[in-house]
């Protein structure tokens, strides 16, 4: 009965092992979303953060070829007056000016949301990277970070 008992055990242990290591220690899945950078400072203890994207995300095939990109307002510490939005989309990571990319900038601010379409559509069933970046003409912020997508 005591050799049953420890081979089950050992078998339990050894399960709870194996899942763990499937699992791994990482706090985060490709899909959730990494922090946004820090706020950025601006004169008189202003402060601006850069936007959360919204949507896309996540690496998702979307419906359409000319998405609505979606960002939640840069968080804004002080009177820091109109702010407007940078969006960047790209088919490399790296956002290279000689790629596809396509940028836009002087994107009023909307309530709680701002949100942009891109002139043209996008390339057919292509992996696209975006990012954007608010200023009120004294502070810019870093960009956020870079979420992924897929056209159909």
């Amino acid at each position: 009965m005591k050799l049953k008992i420890r081979l089950f055990t050992a078998a339990f242990a050894s399960a709870v092992l194996a899942f763990t290591m499937a699992c791994g220690s990482s706090s985060q899945s490709p899909s959730t979303p990494s922090p946004t950078p820090p706020p950025t400072s601006g004169p008189g203890g202003t402060s601006l953060a850069a936007p959360a994207l919204m949507s896309p995300i996540g690496g998702a095939t979307i419906g359409d070829r000319r998405p609505t990109f979606s960002v939640k307002n840069a968080a804004a510490t002080g009177n820091v007056g109109p702010v407007t939005y940078q969006f960047e989309v790209s088919e490399m990571d790296s956002f290279p000016a000689n790629s596809r990319t396509s940028t836009s900038g002087d994107i009023a601010q909307g309530d709680g949301t701002t949100t942009w379409v891109p002139p043209s559509d996008l390339l057919p069933n292509a992996v696209n990277y975006w990012h954007a970046r608010a200023t009120n003409g004294k502070i810019t912020t870093d960009w956020s970070k870079t979420e992924t997508f897929k056209t159909p």
